[in-house]
C-alpha cells in the first residue's frame, strides 16, 4: 500500500488581472497530475478564479506593489485553497445579498455567492483578507 503525502504549495503573485491565468494553469496542472477529476474539482477552479480577482480588485485595489498569496493543500480527505492578500479584510457580514431585487441588475457583487456555490466549504479568516475553499474527496 501507498503512503499518502500530504501537499502544501504556495504561489505568488503580483496584484495584476494577467497573473490570474498562472494560478489557475498550475492548481489545474497538479488537480490533472493527481487524476482528480469531475465537478467537483472544475467548479473549484471557477471559484479559485474569482477568489483571486476579489484579491486583487477589492482586497489589493490593483496595486501591484502588493501581492495576493495562494496555498493549495491536498490531504487525504480533502483538497483547499487558501487566497490572502495584503489588503485591509472586510467583514463578510456587510456584503449584500447578490440575489435580492435591489441586487439582481447590478453588473457586480457576485463573486462570494459563485464562489459558496461552486465548493464544499468556504471560510474566512477574522480580518477578512483570506479566503479558504474545500473540496471533501
Amino acid at each position: 500500500m501507498v503512503e499518502y503525502e500530504e501537499l502544501n504549495k504556495t504561489v505568488v503573485i503580483p496584484s495584476k488581472i494577467e497573473e490570474i491565468g498562472r494560478v489557475i494553469t498550475e492548481v489545474k496542472a497538479y488537480i490533472e497530475k493527481e487524476e482528480y477529476e469531475g465537478k467537483k474539482y472544475i467548479r473549484l477552479m471557477g471559484a479559485l478564479y474569482e477568489a483571486v480577482a476579489n484579491a486583487i480588485i477589492h482586497g489589493n485595489k490593483i496595486d501591484e506593489g502588493k501581492r495576493v498569496f495562494v496555498t493549495y493543500f491536498d490531504d487525504k480527505d480533502k483538497f483547499q485553497v487558501k487566497v490572502a492578500d495584503e489588503g485591509e479584510g472586510f467583514d463578510i457580514s456587510s456584503v449584500s445579498d447578490s440575489c435580492s431585487p435591489d441586487n439582481i441588475t447590478k453588473p457586480r457583487g457576485r463573486g462570494i455567492f459563485i464562489i459558496k456555490g461552486y465548493v464544499d466549504e468556504v471560510s474566512f479568516n477574522e480580518k477578512g483578507n483570506e479566503i479558504t475553499l474545500t473540496i471533501i474527496k
